[in-house]
């Protein structure tokens, strides 16, 4: 498939080739004009099937089968990394702090600097690899499965205190959480679409079509929840 992510005046066409069997998969990126006319196409060298994403200077991260790549506005590479013992299975973050974090399929949580560098790292029992979300605290939710199968928790991490490691708040009657900048919860219970505050306060409900058990939801660049 192919996806379009627009990126200052510029448009990037992010192409997943599969050119023999899964998992085999190979990253092309393709940087345009936004009349379509191609600027550069490279084959990254990555295998996998998550989007990238951008810093504020056009930099380019993106996640492979067992590596994460960063490439430059011209096209070059800059850096690569290994993620932990057994990969990544989600897009990367780029935090508003301006750091990328990767929850590793090793429960291994990571956080670079747009360099390269890592900046610290904690394996932390239960992390799952979904993309996280960072908050306007630098707190760092990350989707969990801890004893007794609360599968919808979300794990809380410092990233001012390099990782430390503050909690899981249980939501075992949620389904697919996302939690915004604010600390809202988005999720699913009993039927329908709900948002919380920080505290626990339900702000508003919605009923929504279709199984919400396999649904999902994403906070786009507009600050909108999304759903699909």
């Amino acid at each position: 498939w192919i996806s379009f992510i627009e990126n200052e005046k510029y448009e990037y066409k992010f192409e997943i080739i599969n050119r023999s069997n899964f998992p085999a998969y190979d990253v092309v990126l393709e940087k345009m004009l936004e009349d379509g006319k191609e600027i550069w196409k490279k084959e990254t060298g990555a295998s996998g099937y998550h989007k990238p994403t951008f810093d504020s200077e056009g930099n380019v991260y993106i996640v492979g089968q067992n590596e994460i790549i960063s490439i430059d506005k011209d096209g070059n590479e800059r850096w690569k990394d290994k993620i932990g013992k057994r990969g990544c299975s989600h897009d990367p973050l780029m935090g508003h702090d301006g750091k990328i974090y990767l929850i590793g399929d090793d429960n291994e949580v990571s956080c670079y600097n747009t360099n390269g560098k890592m900046e610290w790292t904690r394996v932390i029992k239960g992390a799952l690899s979904h993309k996280p979300f960072l908050d306007k605290n630098g707190i760092l939710n990350v989707k969990a499965s801890v004893k007794g199968g609360f599968s919808s928790s979300n794990l809380k991490i410092d990233t001012r205190r390099k990782g430390e490691y503050l909690g899981v708040e249980l939501c075992e009657t949620f389904h697919h959480l996302t939690v915004d900048k604010n600390g809202n919860t988005y999720g699913f219970r009993g039927g329908k679409f709900r948002v919380t505050d920080p505290g626990g306060k339900e702000l508003w409900a919605v009923d929504l079509p279709g199984d919400t058990t396999s649904s999902n939801q994403e906070i786009g660049p507009d600050g909108n929840i999304y759903v699909r």
